[in-house]
């Protein structure tokens, strides 16, 4: 994980124990939890063949700019993890199930 998306997370009260990115080929090995709902996120992946989930969740794709590709000092950086975070929120918030 990106050590910004860390730091706001934990600056924001979430826990960050064992978070980590992940393969996608992580979820298709024997024992992978079982999803019902796959959310892609980042605007670059819209472009890109996901692929077949075991199990055949429901996917949906929620454009949100990928932070981790934003040049600049820590400032502006900060501030495009603070609106990709600020975005997810709202979209948990709205989601059915969500927080």
């Amino acid at each position: 994980m990106h050590p910004l998306a860390l730091e706001l997370l934990r600056c924001s009260n979430y826990p960050t124990d064992g978070l980590r990115s992940k393969d996608w080929a992580e979820f298709a090995e024997p024992g992978a939890p079982r999803m019902d709902f796959v959310f892609t996120v980042c605007d670059r992946v819209a472009a890109e063949v996901c692929p077949i989930w075991p199990g055949h969740p429901m996917t949906a794709h929620l454009g949100v700019a990928d932070s981790a590709t934003v040049e600049g000092d820590e400032v502006i950086r900060l501030t495009a993890f603070r609106t990709a975070l600020r975005k997810l929120d709202e979209i948990g918030r709205t989601t059915p199930g969500g927080a």
